[in-house]
């Protein structure tokens, strides 16, 4: 620039030689030096940013209208007797400085809105044979979510955000709107996984009818909404609907009411089968609603019955045995049958079989025991815990 122009004249003068080349480099530096001042006037005027009511803050100081749209937008013109916009160069430079970091605003605002467009739930997969779908990529949204209050909050604070106030406004409205709708929606996505296969067993359903019928009522709401979802995933749009939030929360409130009958229900069970207090009450609510399928309540054998690590289903998923945790196999002389029974009913029968059988296994042991010389003979044949009580 300029200065490095200086340096070139000086140089040349010390030389000595080149008298015309001086004259050019000496009247070039001259002119730059002229037009120096007027830099500042042409960043300012050029700043990204500067819209119609940085113009207009303009116009005011000057006394006259400046709009790029004018007729003669020329910095001869900005510079002459009528406008002589020269003399207005610091708040020129303060409106341009501001200009500039709205617009950053402005841009910061739009990218915010913009990386929605590529963020959806993923409801591709229908969830095991319930013929609905439940709500996945939640952890993208809710990160999103997140990052984006913080980021709109901050523009909220800003000096610099000017007339994009409303739009924040709005924005950081609208987020919070979003965030509140998803987590209601997870809320209610837990009670309903949590609740569905309960009710899916008709023995609960039969015996719960009014918990029954309003599980089915928000049943019928997710289901829909599901759909929904699925055939239109863009988390904006999903997040943003009007009237939603509202039925989310009027799910969630149903959803308790149907949990609070629950736990009256489960107090009932623990009344007719007093070994369920050993169970907690997620344990057995997975008990009751797994009714029709015996096999997968085997993990909990172990949590009622001291020694018994599971049970052996004969023809028709009856009980004919139970088998300890050391693999000891003990089998039953009257097989206990699970069908067309409640579960506590055949859970009753089960302790009592379990009771009658070791009296029985325990009786047989001490009638058969005949001394040392048979010791080793009658041990094999019998239970441990018969053998232990027997030879006392």
């Amino acid at each position: 620039g300029a200065s490095r122009l200086d340096r070139v004249c000086q140089a040349l003068r010390e030389d000595g030689a080149h008298r015309e080349v001086i004259a050019i480099a000496e009247q070039t530096r001259a002119e730059l030096h002229d037009f120096k001042p007027f830099v500042p006037i042409i960043v300012s005027l050029c700043t990204e940013g500067m819209d119609q009511r940085h113009w207009q803050e303009l116009s005011d100081i000057i006394g006259h209208r400046i709009h790029p749209d004018m007729p003669d937008f020329t910095l001869s013109t900005l510079c002459s007797v009528a406008y002589r916009v020269q003399d207005h160069v610091g708040p020129l430079k303060q409106i341009a400085e501001r200009a500039a970091k709205e617009f950053a605003i402005e841009r910061q605002l739009k990218h915010l809105m913009s990386e929605w467009d590529v963020l959806s739930f993923d409801c591709t997969q229908q969830y095991r044979n319930t013929n609905t779908y439940i709500l996945g990529g939640t952890d993208a949204v809710a990160a999103m979510l997140d990052e984006q209050l913080a980021a709109a909050q901050l523009l909220q604070y800003s000096p610099y955000k000017g007339g994009l106030s409303m739009e924040i406004d709005a924005w950081v409205t609208q987020l919070r709107y979003m965030l509140e709708n998803f987590e209601q929606w997870r809320r209610c996505q837990e009670s309903w996984l949590h609740l569905q296969p309960i009710f899916d067993s008709v023995d609960v359903a039969r015996q719960l009818p009014t918990e029954a019928r309003r599980f089915k009522t928000n049943d019928s709401l997710w289901r829909n909404v599901m759909k929904a979802t699925h055939d239109h995933p863009k988390a904006l749009d999903c997040l943003s609907e009007k009237g939603r939030l509202e039925r989310w929360i009027s799910a969630n409130q149903g959803f308790e009411v149907v949990r609070r009958g629950l736990e009256d229900y489960l107090s009932t069970k623990r009344a007719l089968f007093s070994r369920f207090y050993f169970l907690s009450n997620d344990e057995l609510i997975e008990i009751i609603a797994h009714t029709k399928e015996p096999n997968r309540i085997q993990p909990f054998f172990r949590r009622m019955f001291e020694g018994v690590e599971r049970v052996e289903f004969g023809p028709h998923f009856s009980v004919v045995g139970a088998i300890s945790f050391r693999g000891e196999r003990f089998s039953f002389m009257s097989p206990v049958s699970t069908r067309d029974s409640s579960i506590e009913a055949w859970f009753s029968k089960l302790e009592d079989v379990l009771f009658g059988e070791m009296r029985a296994s325990l009786r047989a042991a001490v009638a058969t025991y005949s001394g040392l010389q048979a010791r080793t003979a009658w041990i094999s044949e019998h239970p441990a815990q018969s053998v232990l009580s027997g030879i006392q």
